[in-house]
């Protein structure tokens, strides 16, 4: 973990207990009393922990969302409601997981490595999709460059779309540059040449 977590607490006794908590997992935090008072932070929190002083408010967990649009986030909320109640009431709130008090320090650090996992490799998933996309945007606008050098090289030469990309891969072969690069030069000079 390279970023702290954010604690928000209304509560100063219960902020004090998790900040505790947390502490003796040697996780580090910023503790506030409210999502308020976090605006004018630029920090970067890895795990947001709401407080039983904070979990009964609806409001908090759209709140943080909407300070850390990362799809990624993930929310603890920690109450003093049971269990099975908390984490249906958390979940449908959209936080990622919930504890009840009082808390083990093992649960604890169990459900913080599990979230801070999930994290990661949402963040994995999020950077191989825009690669993915990036790559997939590259593969688009090659495929209509070389499209675009086809139909110039068939209006100009006469010759079928076949003919066209043979001639196109042969000059590309010769002069060992990328297709692409043969089929821009096309584009632009309106002619297919051993230079280009």
């Amino acid at each position: 973990m390279t970023r702290p977590v954010l604690l928000i607490d209304a509560n100063p006794q219960s902020r004090r207990m998790l900040a505790s908590s947390f502490a003796r997992l040697g996780v580090p935090l910023q503790t506030y009393p409210s999502i308020d008072s976090i605006a004018d932070t630029q920090t970067l929190f890895d795990l947001v922990a709401i407080g039983p002083g904070s979990s009964e408010d609806k409001s908090v967990v759209n709140l943080v969302r909407r300070v850390d649009a990362s799809v990624c986030m993930p929310i603890l909320m920690i109450g003093t409601i049971p269990v099975d109640e908390g984490i249906r009431t958390a979940l449908t709130l959209g936080a990622d997981d919930y504890l009840a008090f009082p808390l083990k320090s093992d649960v604890l650090r169990a459900r913080t490595e599990s979230l801070l996992a999930a994290r990661a490799r949402s963040e994995f998933a999020l950077v191989r999709a825009s690669e993915r996309a990036a790559h997939l945007e590259l593969a688009l606008a090659t495929n209509r460059s070389i499209g675009i050098a086809l139909g110039i090289l068939m209006a100009t030469q006469k010759v079928t779309s076949e003919e066209a990309f043979s001639r196109l891969k042969a000059v590309s072969q010769r002069s060992n540059r990328k297709l692409r690069a043969i089929a821009d030069d096309v584009i632009y000079t309106g002619a297919l040449t051993e230079s280009g």
